[in-house]
């Protein structure tokens, strides 16, 4: 009895929490969520919603190409600390949410093929667990913080292309060992691309096109990764 009353504490409180996040984003064009988002079905059977574990709790939400637009919901406040994986391509604007840092177990971020704009919330660079970060196809602009690799020990895939970008590319990042796709094309990015990218021998996919660098090293030519 304890842990079925468990089992329901915690889905009452993920669907409470979605819920919330629901009215946040309506109305929404084809009312998808509003048909299917309710108390009526557990919040595991709802669209986008996938649950794992056990007791079964919400580790992942994919609302991509829903045509859900108007300003990105405050989604690191709705959701769990357990939460792993997060995907909404759509046309939201705003910017990155700060309160994504408070997410612990997140491994996947993509807001890609959004309309964000402002700099990149800093607190995201400080999720340990994150292998996946895609938030290309936006309006993003500033500087990339210096330390922002330091805490990002797990990162494989990063994706910055197309955006407002420009500075230096961090050199912190040149410390991600395990990358393995790093995109950082069609933005302003300026300065000398340092030779410790050599560092990175896991990297299979690079794409540095379409921005304003000096120069590039020799180890760009002579990695047989690439």
């Amino acid at each position: 009895m304890l842990f079925i009353a468990h089992v329901y504490s915690l889905n009452s409180d993920e669907s409470s929490a979605l819920l919330a996040l629901k009215d946040y984003i309506s109305p929404e064009p084809q009312n998808v969520l509003a048909n299917d988002w309710t108390t009526a079905t557990s919040v595991c059977n709802w669209i986008g919603v996938i649950c794992g574990g056990q007791p079964q709790r919400v580790v992942a939400l994919n609302l991509s190409s829903m045509g859900l637009d108007g300003t990105l919901p405050p989604v690191g406040a709705c959701l769990p600390t357990w939460f792993m994986v997060l995907n909404m391509e759509n046309y939201f604007v705003g910017t990155t949410p700060s309160a994504l840092g408070s997410i612990t177990s997140l491994k996947k971020i993509d807001l890609s093929y959004n309309k964000l704009s402002g700099s990149i919330a800093s607190t995201i660079f400080n999720l340990s667990s994150l292998q996946i970060i895609d938030l290309s196809h936006n309006m993003l602009a500033g500087n990339l913080p210096a330390d922002m690799a330091n805490r990002l020990p797990e990162l494989k895939e990063l994706y910055l292309s197309r955006n407002q970008l420009y500075g230096q590319i961090p050199s912190s990042l040149f410390n991600c060992r395990q990358l393995k796709v790093l995109s950082l094309s069609s933005n302003s990015f300026t300065g000398n691309i340092s030779i410790n990218l050599g560092n990175l021998t896991m990297l299979k996919d690079l794409d540095l096109s379409t921005n304003n660098f000096e120069g590039m090293p020799d180890c760009l030519f002579e990695s047989d990764h690439f």
